[in-house]
């Protein structure tokens, strides 16, 4: 009896939770229908803003629409509208490419012929509009590396024609020595050109980045370093602070408790720890007013060259120098120098 109430309980059990898992299921499934009509529909709305742009001769704002159509469904006439308003935008390469997909797309649907035949007249005219450029390797730079608009160009493309989109265009390319040329191109809808690269002085060589990056990174460095001594200084300064209140306070210690020359025996050791104190407090005084002292002239220096500033501070340096000394009950330090 035990065994089947536990075989039917298991069941019963198996059953409420398929039961629960098809309701999910279908709630979901509602879910999912409902966003997805609702997208559609919005989509649809967008469309026909992007045409109403179209006619008003906003191809940017119009492809923007057709682009978000597209993220919800694309058909052969969304990529024909997408395709036409790169066309008018001059995006020349992408517009053809949008109209042969959108050809191809529409041959298969025969609802599609109107749109087919459209795409079919802006690849013709595309095509009679995009221009080409040969580049060609001359005197000295035939074992060259050429980028055009950043991309390599590899050498199956080098004396060819090449469609790009009208505007400029940017070639660099590297000679085997590591020397680097740019030329810039310009081409007009429909215009062939050929360039022949050469080492030549005509072409304008590129600046070399790491030495304007090292000369950037000494004035960085030398308008820092004067703040980074003084504040090195000021810390130091404050720490000998606490080194001489600390040894005041062994002092103060022994003046209450001492009587002559008598001393109990345990501040045998405050004397000792009240010499390491002044000891410290000098070394840290005479570091801080170095640090102040030799940043300040490098900020009064700062309007020099960077050669003059080293030899001014090196100057200053050399003609500052700080006297540390202690008698039994304070210490001393003297700045000597010239600012």
């Amino acid at each position: 009896m035990s065994w089947r109430a536990n075989t039917t309980r298991g069941f019963m059990s198996r059953m409420m939770i398929g039961a629960w898992l098809s309701l999910a299921a279908v709630g979901v499934s509602d879910v999912a229908r409902a966003q997805s009509e609702e997208e559609v529909a919005k989509a649809r709305e967008q469309f026909r803003l992007g045409v109403q742009l179209e006619a008003a001769g906003d191809w940017a704002g119009a492809l923007a629409q057709f682009e978000a159509v597209a993220r919800v469904r694309m058909t052969p006439a969304v990529r024909f509208h997408i395709a036409r308003c790169q066309h008018h935008l001059g995006s020349l390469l992408e517009a053809l490419g949008g109209y042969r997909l959108a050809a191809h797309e529409a041959e298969q649907d025969p609802k599609a012929q109107e749109t087919l035949t459209e795409a079919q007249a802006g690849i013709a005219e595309v095509e009679a509009k995009i221009p080409k450029l040969t580049i060609e390797l001359g005197a000295g730079a035939e074992a060259a590396s050429v980028t055009l608009d950043g991309v390599a160009l590899g050498d199956a493309s080098v004396g060819k024609e090449v469609p790009v989109n009208p505007g400029a265009h940017t070639i660099r390319y590297t000679l085997p020595g590591g020397k680097v040329h740019q030329r810039i191109v310009r081409l007009k809808e429909g215009e062939s050109k050929k360039v022949v690269l050469a080492d030549s002085a005509a072409d304008v060589v590129e600046p070399d980045t790491k030495d304007d990056a090292s000369v950037r990174t000494e004035d960085s460095g030398s308008n820092v370093l004067p703040w980074v001594m003084i504040g090195v200084g000021g810390a130091s300064l404050v720490t000998s602070g606490v080194f001489y209140l600390m040894r005041s306070s062994t002092i103060q210690d022994h003046e209450d408790q001492c009587v002559g020359n008598v001393c109990p025996r345990s501040l045998e050791d405050t004397g000792d720890k009240g010499k390491t104190y002044g000891m410290v407090g000098n070394i840290t005084l005479g570091v801080g007013l170095v640090g102040v002292g030799v940043g300040t002239i490098m900020l009064l220096a700062g309007g020099s060259s960077s050669t003059e500033t080293a030899g001014q501070t090196g100057q200053a340096a050399s003609n500052l120098t700080v006297l540390i000394g202690g008698s039994g009950r304070g210490a001393e330090a003297a700045l000597v120098g010239t600012f």
